[in-house]
């Protein structure tokens, strides 16, 4: 039985993996594909929120339905660091407005007398881009709403928005509050909300015009990944688009102050927290209050607080040191991760007789691997399809470490069907063709249908603490225990490191599989 489900789970993250691809190239406000006018993604609010330049899309199309005149602005907003992004405006099919300067924001004035298409395309680079639209007698921002108008607004639409379910609605939230016309208004500092499919909520913050904000974002990271944009009257300030929950951020408000939530995948509920801080400029003279801004946390290679993704240090050599302290974790990002090479070698090392330090490797927001660095050096690996980002945090311990990252050529790979760790010689899926073990660690790779056999070699007679480790965000592996033909126990928890004592008066011998997924394992043994 365990194995059917292990299958059943193998076939679910695989289409998750294939669902977060395309993702990774699809914005809040689109429908991939839409990289032709026949796919266009329509669009009924007054704004649009899309990413273009990733991979083969290079192109996004909407039609504008939201229009209720022929004529209006529209404003092209886009981080001009990271990319370079154009705008063709089409009345039915006759392209009348190009906006290709190379600048953000950018604006134009049109006069539309049929369908209106909107063609969005990279001329340099991938990203986020906003479009927005402004008629006369529409408002985009209004700065002041009350509850009671919100009311007023769900009574008439409450028979026309599918969102209008509860499912989708948090506590803080009014629905429909889909686009920024609609923002939910906020006069306290936590909202709670609820992102279903591809809906996006939008919330303005009363109150909070010039004035410094930390914002934190908590979701359950097992279930979805969430994501929010900070934007300060029309123009994006920050974006929270870590992997990992909590995350934060600090940000300058100088007009009006919006949120816009929205899932990069799955759904499920979130709590945003809001607090006022001190300008940057008073901020530094407080690092000595912050245990992130102390030295002790930081390497000659990193600025703290490096502590999420959206906060990465930007590396340019193939080599980096920093500083973990608990419940420290540092993020890092490579201006060579993009177009150079297929493959990279990570080599982690650090003194592991004072901590036990990881490190997670993945290609833009995929987690392709990891590091379980229980003994140093360790090294693995990677194949990087995107921009490569590295994050290093602690299993256990405080200590220094040093990160190699080079190009390599692809060669250690496992490919499918190569289901052999450092330690072990394969066939060894059988009791008669079990690897003998006489240290102390062993290293090894659980692939489906697969069983690794070791022989403990001179641990008979002892009680040997052994655990277990994975990476249990891509596998869940299991570890049966004998003292010869008796049972001595097992490690099958869904969480690492697993561990346990165990009791050998024979030979030892230890079957390690995968209940669901693939990958490298270690297992240590204390005697």
């Amino acid at each position: 039985m365990k194995l059917i489900l292990g299958k059943c789970v193998i076939t679910i993250l695989l289409l998750c993996i294939v669902q977060g691809l395309v993702y990774a190239q699809e914005g809040p406000s689109e429908t991939e594909p839409n990289n032709t006018r026949d796919e266009a993604t329509v669009i009924r609010s007054l704004m649009i929120i899309g990413e273009v330049g990733s991979g083969d899309d290079m192109s996004d199309w909407y039609q504008l339905d939201v229009l209720g005149g022929d004529e209006f602005s529209l404003m092209l907003s886009f981080d001009e660091i990271e990319c370079q992004i154009a705008v063709e405006i089409y009345d039915d099919d006759e392209m009348i407005e190009v906006m290709d300067r190379g600048r953000s924001p950018d604006d134009v004035d049109v006069e539309i007398d049929g369908d209106c298409f909107v063609r969005v395309y990279s001329i340099m680079g991938f990203g986020y881009y906003t479009i927005e639209v402004e008629q006369e007698d529409v408002e985009i921002n209004t700065p002041v709403r009350t509850r009671d108008d919100e009311e007023d607004e769900e009574d008439e639409d409450v028979e026309e928005d599918d969102y209008r379910t509860g499912d989708c609605e948090g506590p803080d939230e009014s629905e429909p509050n889909n686009n920024i016309s609609h923002a939910t208004v906020i006069d306290g500092d936590r909202i709670e909300g609820r992102i279903c499919g591809d809906e996006v909520d939008w919330f303005l913050l009363e109150d909070r015009e010039d004035s410094d904000l930390s914002v934190t974002l908590t979701y359950d990271d097992d279930e979805c990944d969430i994501d929010l944009e900070i934007l300060s009257d029309n123009d994006v300030e920050d974006v929270l688009d870590s992997v990992y929950s909590p995350d934060s951020t600090d940000v300058s408000i100088d007009g009006i102050c919006y949120i816009n939530v929205f899932a990069y995948d799955g759904d499920g509920p979130y709590t945003i927290t809001i607090e006022d801080t001190e300008p940057d400029s008073d901020r530094d003279d407080d690092r000595a209050a912050d245990d992130r801004w102390d030295d002790e946390c930081e390497g000659a290679d990193e600025d703290e607080p490096n502590d999420s993704r959206s906060r990465a240090n930007t590396i340019t050599e193939e080599s980096f040191d920093g500083i973990i302290c608990e419940d420290d974790e540092d993020w890092f990002t490579f201006d060579f991760g993009r177009n150079t090479s297929d493959y990279y070698t990570v080599v982690l090392h650090h003194d592991d007789d004072d901590a036990d330090l990881d490190i997670e490797v993945f290609s833009d927001r995929e987690e392709v691997g990891s590091l379980m660095g229980v003994s140093s050096p360790d090294e693995e690996e990677f194949e990087i399809e995107d921009d490569l980002f590295i994050r290093v945090y602690s299993y256990s311990g405080n200590a220094e470490y040093w990160v190699e990252v080079y190009p390599s050529d692809g060669d250690t790979i496992r490919s499918s069907g190569d289901c052999e760790g450092p330690s072990e010689n394969e066939p060894n899926d059988e009791l008669t063709d079990a690897d003998v073990i006489s240290g102390l660690t062993i290293r090894g790779y659980a692939c489906e249908d697969d069983i690794d056999f070791f022989l403990l070699a001179g641990q008979e007679g002892y009680h040997p603490t052994i655990t277990l480790y994975y990476n249990d965000n891509l596998c869940d592996i299991d570890c049966l225990v004998w003292s010869l033909d008796e049972v001595a126990g097992e490690l099958d928890s869904v969480s690492s490191p697993d561990s346990d004592n165990f009791h050998l008066p024979e030979i030892g011998i230890l079957a390690v599989f995968a209940y669901s997924g693939e990958g490298d394992y270690t297992i240590e043994i204390e005697p």
